[in-house]
């Protein structure tokens, strides 16, 4: 590995209650190790130490696409278009490595230094095999906008 930015966003210790988590997050592992895509997040090492487990990845200095529109209230529609275009570049990779990712949102989608997105958080992704239906009911609960306007 050389020098370049890096980040270690999961470190965790682990008791028996906690084995969810764990095979949870050794699915996640797997996944990344499969995958190489300038609009997914890079897992570059796994260290595991006692009771502690580091995933040192890809830095993304520009923080989440949740927290980029908050702070500018408004993201202009070339820019949204160019999110966009890499979201769906990286879901197109993943769909052609049978991998479902079942948890994409703002919060999932962070920004590098130029603001290209990449996909992180596979903590809820699936492989498929081709033409199987998920049926697992995941991701984070949500509502539309609709559900807080008025009648």
């Amino acid at each position: 590995m050389d020098s370049q930015d890096v980040s270690a966003p999961f470190n965790s210790t682990y008791n028996a209650k906690q084995a969810e988590d764990r095979a949870r997050v050794e699915r996640e592992i797997q996944l990344l190790k499969l995958l190489r895509h300038p609009h997914v997040v890079q897992l570059f090492e796994v260290i595991e130490t006692a009771g502690a487990l580091y995933l040192i990845m890809e830095y993304a200095s520009g923080g989440d696409l949740f927290h980029y529109i908050v702070e500018n209230q408004r993201v202009p529609e070339p820019q949204a278009c160019r999110f966009f275009h890499h979201i769906m570049a990286g879901v197109e990779h993943l769909h052609a490595m049978n991998i479902a990712h079942r948890d994409l949102k703002p919060e999932n989608l962070l920004l590098d230094e130029q603001n290209c997105v990449k996909i992180a958080d596979f903590g809820l992704s699936k492989r498929f095999d081709d033409n199987q239906l998920l049926s697992t009911a995941c991701g984070s609960p949500c509502l539309g906008p609709s559900s807080f306007s008025g009648p």
